[in-house]
């Protein structure tokens, strides 16, 4: 007798998305490792969620900025940022 297993995808993909609300005259956005300061993401700002390391869903070890390249607007950095769990089989990133 012979037996076939078949292992599809999981019922849910657990992931960390941080979803930020950009000033219109930003030009880039950093998110970055409170901890070690490690540069996560350096964007322009076309991007408004971000899938990040799990662990930044159960901590708030993100720091978030926003930035202007020609220098005209102050930078604004956000401390102490949690990710929120999403399902990333049922979730899009891209909106």
């Amino acid at each position: 007798m012979r037996v076939n297993i078949r292992i599809g995808l999981p019922a849910t993909m657990p992931q960390a998305m941080l979803t930020v609300d950009i000033d219109p005259d930003a030009e880039r956005l950093i998110v970055m490792d409170r901890m070690s300061l490690e540069v996560l993401r350096n964007h322009y700002t076309d991007i408004t969620k971000i899938i990040v390391p799990m662990r930044f869903a159960t901590s708030n070890n993100l720091v978030v900025g926003i930035v202007d390249d020609n220098g005209e607007y102050n930078c604004k950095f956000l401390d102490g940022v949690q990710a929120e769990i999403i399902d990333g089989l049922v979730t899009s990133i891209h909106a």
